[in-house]
């Protein structure tokens, strides 16, 4: 499907990518079931007009499902502490009932519920809402990924508070990935895409939204930023004759390559390509000064994982004010003139 860009914008994300549509309760708790969880659907007026519509994309972890019931009904998810729901009111209203309390979700706004916290809704007719289930499993370990440490409760939201500009902030996320989809379907049949499509949207939530972690997320951020910059210099140090570049740098310490680039401009003022490069700088040159008479040159810089010899010669050149050749010249050894008489008295004159 081809669609300009602001064709896509213009659309409600996800109400064009069926699921499944019926006027039948039955069915719609036998549909519903089957893609997220068990949800028990009462009608409270206008049965006439019920006509649930479930749109949207899923996977293991995490669904992106546009949802309309057509008539005024009650909804009770069941006991199950599967998921995450993450319900935004794009048209319409509905009331949350959780711990004895009412919180309004009107039209634009956010609520995270926490399978943890049962809780109900009252949805008006005609109704839209777009809701992101995350698996609780993966979103805490997520979290934890974050954290840098394993947590020790369950991850709870906050019933409300959430202000209308979190709301438009987690709304336009949402909808710059529905774009995506549309306009690149690709991004999200590629797995690799698709993670970090995933990614994205958890650390946004983490973030966005108030939980019991909210204070630990923040103040343990800088403390596991500073370890994996240290982590990423001592995996550059020790893999430098195998050619390692910033991905695989970025992957052993379980960053983002944009991750990895942030923390090293907060905590040593250079990339991480700069960073990789002054080590294998730095080990050529002690290669260079301790070579023997059967190490060339080049055969260092190969060693050292060094691809263009030109290039990597230019940054030598510029840290160290001399070339690698030359800096090979100045600590070669001096060569034997010989065993004949004229060598052994060159050789007694210049001892002391």
């Amino acid at each position: 499907m081809n669609l300009s860009l602001p064709a896509v914008l213009g659309r409600l994300p996800f109400g064009d990518t069926t699921l499944f549509r019926t006027s039948q309760l039955d069915e719609a708790h036998e549909q519903i079931a089957r893609l997220v969880n068990p949800h028990r659907i009462t009608v409270l007026s206008d049965p006439g007009r019920l006509n649930i519509r479930f749109n949207g994309i899923r996977d293991e972890n995490i669904s992106f499902l546009h949802i309309e019931y057509g008539a005024t009904v009650d909804v009770k998810p069941d006991g199950s502490k599967e998921y995450f729901f993450v319900q935004t009111t794009m048209e319409g209203s509905s009331l949350v009932l959780r711990d004895k309390q009412e919180y309004p979700a009107p039209e634009n706004h956010t609520v995270v519920m926490s399978p943890d916290r049962p809780y109900r809704m009252r949805i008006a007719a005609r109704t839209k809402r777009m809701v992101v289930g995350i698996r609780a499993a993966a979103l805490e370990k997520h979290l934890a990924h974050l954290c840098g440490r394993e947590l020790d409760r369950p991850l709870i939201f906050a019933a409300d508070g959430n202000s209308p500009t979190v709301g438009s902030i987690w709304f336009g996320h949402i909808k710059s990935l529905y774009s995506l989809f549309r306009l690149n379907p690709t991004s999200y049949q590629n797995e690799i895409c698709r993670r970090h499509h995933y990614d994205a949207t958890c650390t946004l939530l983490l973030n966005l939204f108030p939980h019991n972690y909210s204070q630990t997320l923040s103040t343990d951020s800088t403390r596991v930023g500073s370890r994996r910059c240290r982590m990423a210099v001592d995996y550059m140090r020790d893999n430098l004759c195998q050619g390692t570049t910033v991905p695989d740098v970025a992957s052993y310490v379980g960053l983002s390559v944009r991750a990895l680039q942030v923390a090293f401009q907060r905590y040593y003022n250079v990339t991480p390509s700069e960073a990789l490069r002054n080590l294998r700088l730095d080990a050529v040159k002690e290669a260079l000064e301790h070579a023997d008479d059967s190490e060339t040159v080049t055969g260092i810089l190969l060693d050292h994982g060094v691809s263009s010899a030109g290039h990597f010669a230019a940054h030598f050149r510029k840290r160290f004010g001399v070339t690698p050749r030359e800096t090979r010249q100045a600590n070669r050894p001096p060569k034997s003139s010989g065993t004949g008489p004229m060598a052994i008295a060159e050789a007694r004159d210049r001892s002391p």
